[in-house]
C-alpha cells in the first residue's frame, strides 16, 4: 500500500489535512511494503527516523537539488528519458536497517 495516495495518486486533500492538522509529534508506523511517494518537504520540518524491524530505503536530496526532481521520478531505477535532469542531482541513498536511526534536515 502506498501512504497519502488514493487510486495510485497523490491524495492532496489527505496531505493538506496532514499539514494542517498536524503539529509535527507523530509516529508513522508501516507493514512490510508500505512506501512513500517522492516528495518534497515542505514544512521546514527536519525529523528524524528510527527503524525497528525490516528495512527502510530512502533518497535524500538537499533542496538545491529540487530542480532536477520530480515527483513521479523512481529514484532507484531512473528512466533518464523522461528524468534527464536527475543525473544532475546531487542525492544520497541510504537504507536503514533495524536500530538505526536516520536524521534528515528540513527541505530535505
Amino acid at each position: 500500500s502506498k501512504c497519502m495516495q488514493k487510486d495510485s495518486q497523490v491524495d492532496k486533500p489527505a496531505i493538506n489535512n496532514f499539514f494542517v492538522t498536524n503539529q509535527w509529534k507523530f509516529l508513522l508506523i508501516g507493514e512490510k511494503g508500505t512506501t512513500m511517494f517522492f516528495h518534497k518537504d515542505g514544512t521546514a520540518a527536519s525529523s528524524w527516523q528510527v527503524q525497528l524491524v525490516g528495512k527502510k530505503r530512502w533518497t535524500l536530496c538537499p533542496n538545491t537539488e529540487s530542480r532536477y526532481l520530480d515527483p513521479h521520478l523512481d529514484t532507484y531505477n531512473p528512466d533518464y528519458s523522461r528524468f534527464p535532469q536527475f543525473a544532475k542531482a546531487q542525492c544520497g541513498q541510504v537504507t536503514v536497517s533495524p536500530g538505526e536511526l536516520l536524521y534528515y534536515p528540513a527541505y530535505w
